[in-house]
């Protein structure tokens, strides 16, 4: 597959160190090289596009630096769709299949302000094998059958967004002050008695 684009949104919920967040994405790959057997000749062209819904815990690291390292997981749904075209054929197949999908993300958050946040991430996601099937078609005088075929999905995405808190963090407790000293216990008191 070539190189593509992946857009989305994402909400969520912080709470301390620890973001969880629902997260929607659209990626979009084509691709110029599937050869499908021997039958034809030439190479098929198409695009491979996903719809993806994920559940993510991401965790932030603070050093104190101006930027907060994160590692993070997910789990979802992803929708595969597949279209393949074949030379003086035209489209072949078009088909797709929701999966079970996965993911991981390391990256690091710049605090713009108290709501604004900037970050950058790496994201891994992949799915488990998705079934396709193209319709049957003619190609230089050979029929060829419809046909099932299996294929994986796996894309590394480097993603910058801009996040909004709703609500700032809340401001780190103050320290409490220092433990007055123990007061000095009082002298007893000496009385003159006169007789």
């Amino acid at each position: 597959y070539d190189s593509g684009f992946n857009a989305g949104a994402r909400a969520g919920y912080e709470w301390g160190p620890w973001r969880f967040e629902e997260e929607y994405s659209y990626r979009d790959n084509g691709n110029n090289s599937v050869q499908l057997g021997s039958v034809i000749g030439t190479r098929l062209s198409g695009s491979r596009t996903t719809n993806a819904i994920m559940t993510n815990a991401i965790y932030d690291f603070t050093f104190g630096w101006p930027g907060t390292p994160h590692i993070g997981v997910g789990i979802g749904a992803v929708e595969l769709n597949d279209t393949l075209k074949a030379p003086n054929v035209g489209q072949i197949s078009n088909s797709s299949n929701w999966e079970f999908g996965y993911q991981a993300i390391a990256g690091l958050r710049y605090d713009i302000s108290p709501v604004w946040a900037f970050d950058v991430d790496y994201r891994y996601l992949a799915t488990t094998d998705a079934t396709f099937q193209s319709r049957p078609f003619t190609v230089n005088g050979v029929a060829v059958p419809a046909v099932k075929y299996k294929s994986g999905y796996s894309t590394n995405s480097l993603v910058a967004s801009l996040t909004y808190r709703f609500a700032p963090p809340p401001p780190s407790p103050p320290l409490p002050p220092p433990a007055a000293a123990p007061a000095a216990a009082p002298l007893p008191q000496q009385q003159a008695v006169l007789v």
